[in-house]
């Protein structure tokens, strides 16, 4: 028996639950918080990524799922993905310093692969306060450590990614971070 279109379109969701299931995607956030900035950066806040050497692949889905995540919350930030070489952190605080109170650096830092799959990503996260006195001043507030693990399937790259986006912004909003819009 040969599946027909609409038997493979109620197959292929099982298959990849069913994978997910044995490979299941985890997000380890190690984080500390500098204790000289104890409260909330007030938005408006600015989300970069860098994309360095992982490509759109990786980078163009966590754009989409940071902001389905903020929006979630009712939060509205500006996300922005830039390479390589566009990549200038003092331009970059710079361009943003008049229009955010905060800046979140998400930086890939390596990974490891197994049989030509990616199956663990590193990432970097800073955030960071700007303030506006006659200067402009940046401090760390918070800084991580982001380990994302899944078994060696490609397809699970993006449920990994989804995690990531989901499991940073609870923990930026649980760690009193970035702070909840008034209602």
């Amino acid at each position: 028996m040969t599946p027909t279109r609409s038997s493979r379109r109620l197959l292929y969701p099982c298959v990849t639950a069913l994978a997910l299931l044995l490979g299941c995607s985890s997000v380890s956030i190690q984080a500390t918080r500098n204790p000289k900035y104890p409260g909330a950066i007030l938005l408006p806040v600015a989300v970069v990524i860098f994309e360095g050497n992982t490509g759109p692949d990786y980078t163009l889905p966590l754009k989409g799922y940071l902001l389905r995540e903020f929006q979630k919350r009712r939060m509205k930030l500006h996300v922005e993905v830039i390479t390589g070489a566009e990549f200038n952190e003092d331009e970059v605080i710079g361009g943003l310093a008049q229009a955010a109170n905060g800046l979140i650096l998400i930086i890939p830092g390596g990974g490891t692969s197994y049989g030509g799959s990616l199956t663990q990503i590193l990432y970097d996260v800073r955030v960071l306060l700007i303030t506006k006195r006659p200067e402009v001043e940046v401090a760390t507030v918070w800084r991580a450590k982001v380990d994302t693990t899944s078994g060696a399937y490609d397809f699970q790259i993006d449920a990994r990614i989804e995690k990531f986006a989901e499991d940073l912004v609870r923990a930026l909003i649980n760690d009193r971070v970035v702070a909840r819009p008034t209602k």
